[in-house]
C-alpha cells in the first residue's frame, strides 16, 4: 500500500461496476481481474447492480469493497451510481455490460471533474441491432455515447472492427486486449474431488454456459442424435430458462440415457479436465472464455466459427470449428474427434492469455 506521512492512500481508485455478477463468462472475468490487479498500485471498489443472484459474491476478494445498489433494472440504478461516483470521487470507473455501459457515459458529463471512464465490451454489437427504425436509432445513440468514453476494451480485433462497422463510427479509443485465464488456479481447481459421474469407457462431451437460446445448447442436442458412434455422453453444466425444453428435446430423441443437465457447478474445471472434449455450439458470443478454460485443463475444443476464436483454435492441435447453427455438422466434427480417441491439449497452449500479462494490460490503460 502506498500511504505518506499523514496516512493518506496514493494508490488509484478504480471503482469496478456490474449488473449481478451472476455465473457467466463476463463475471467471471471480472473477479479474475479484481484478484490479480496490483495492490500496491491501485485500491478496488465493487459497485453492483443487484446482488440477490451473485453467484460470484464470495469470490470478490476480501479487500475490494462491495457496494449493493438494490435495484431490480439496470435503469433505477444510474442515479444511485451517479451519487456513488461523486461521493467517492475514483480515479476511474470501469464497466462491461453494454446497456451499463451506456448509461454511464449518458451521465458522464455530470461527473465530478477528472473521473475517467473506460469500459469492455463483451458481446459483438452486431448481435444486438435489426434494420428497423428503432435499431437505426439506437445505433446512432450507441455510437455518439460509447466512444465518449477514454477507453473501450476489446477482446479481439474483430470484435473492435465488428463494433465500428455496426455502429458505423472509427474508435481512437479502442484498445484489443484479450481475456484474461488464471491458468494456474484453473489447473489447481480441476484437481478438486468433484463427482462427475463420467461413466468409464465412454467418451465424454461437456458443455458449459447459461441455458438460453443464443449459447446453441439445442444444435448440441440435436447434434448428439445424429452421431452414430455409441458410448459417447453429454454433460450441459448451467442453468436458464432453456432447461425444461432441452430435457423434453432430450428425452423426445430418446438421448436421456448419454445427455445429463448438472446445473450450475461452482467449479466446472473438473468436468472440464476429466472430459475427452469441450463443445462450444453458441449462436454469437464476444470471445468466450470458457474456452480458454477448458484448453487450460488440456482439454480439445470443438466450437463454431465465431469472431476471434477461429484464429485461437486452429493453432491448436485437436481443435477446430464448425458453420454456426449447423447440427450435422457439428456430429460429424464430434465423430472425427471421437475415431481420433482421447488426446490432450499442449500445455502451453493458451499461455498467452495467462491473467499475469492480460492484468498488467488493464492496468496500463486504467493508469
Amino acid at each position: 500500500m502506498s500511504n505518506d506521512k499523514n496516512g493518506q492512500d496514493h494508490r488509484l481508485h478504480i471503482l469496478f461496476t456490474s449488473t449481478t455478477l451472476g455465473g457467466g463468462g463476463a463475471e467471471r472475468v471480472f473477479i479474475t481481474l479484481l484478484r490479480h490487479f496490483d495492490r500496491q498500485r491501485f485500491r478496488l471498489t465493487l459497485a453492483v447492480v443487484d446482488t440477490r443472484n451473485a453467484v460470484f459474491l464470495k469470490d470478490v476478494p476480501p479487500d475490494v469493497a462491495v457496494i449493493d445498489l438494490g435495484c431490480r433494472r439496470v435503469r433505477y440504478a444510474f442515479g444511485k451510481l451517479h451519487r456513488l461516483i461523486w461521493k467517492l470521487r475514483p480515479d476511474a470507473v470501469f464497466s462491461a455490460p453494454s446497456h451499463l455501459n451506456v448509461g454511464l457515459t449518458m451521465t458522464r458529463l455530470f461527473w465530478p471533474r477528472g473521473v475517467k471512464l473506460f469500459f469492455r465490451q463483451t458481446r459483438l454489437m452486431s448481435n444486438d441491432f435489426g434494420e428497423d427504425f428503432y435499431a437505426t436509432l439506437w445505433r446512432v445513440l450507441f455510437g455518439r455515447f460509447l466512444t465518449r468514453a477514454d477507453g473501450i476494451i476489446f477482446q479481439s480485433e474483430q470484435q473492435k472492427t465488428d463494433f465500428c462497422a455496426t455502429l458505423r463510427t472509427n474508435v481512437s479509443n479502442g484498445i484489443v486486449i484479450p481475456n484474461p485465464v488464471d491458468i494456474h488456479g484453473i489447473r489447481v481447481l480441476s484437481e478438486a474431488l468433484v463427482e462427475t459421474g463420467y461413466t468409464p469407457g465412454y467418451f465424454h462431451l461437456v458443455a458449459a454456459g447459461r441455458l438460453l437460446r443464443l449459447k446453441g445448447f439445442d444444435i448440441l442436442v440435436e447434434a448428439m442424435a445424429h452421431l452414430t458412434a455409441k458410448r459417447v455422453c453429454l454433460t450441459l453444466l448451467g442453468e436458464g430458462e432453456l432447461r425444461e425444453e432441452l430435457e423434453r428435446t432430450t428425452a423426445r430423441l430418446g438421448l436421456t440415457g448419454c445427455v445429463r443437465l448438472v446445473g450450475f457447478q461452482a467449479n466446472p474445471y473438473p468436468y472440464f479436465k476429466h472430459a475427452n472434449l469441450f463443445v462450444l455450439p453458441s449462436l454469437h458470443e464476444g470471445f468466450p472464455n470458457v474456452v480458454l478454460e477448458a484448453l487450460a485443463c488440456g482439454t480439445p475444443v470443438i466450437a463454431t466459427a465465431l469472431p476471434g476464436l477461429t484464429e485461437v483454435l486452429m493453432r491448436i492441435e485437436g481443435c477446430e470449428t464448425v458453420p454456426v447453427g449447423d447440427a450435422r455438422a457439428l456430429a460429424a466434427a464430434i465423430a472425427r474427434r471421437v475415431e481420433d480417441g482421447d488426446k490432450r491439449v499442449d500445455a502451453n497452449a493458451v499461455e498467452t492469455f495467462d491473467v499475469v500479462g492480460i492484468c498488467r494490460c488493464y492496468e496500463r490503460v486504467l493508469s
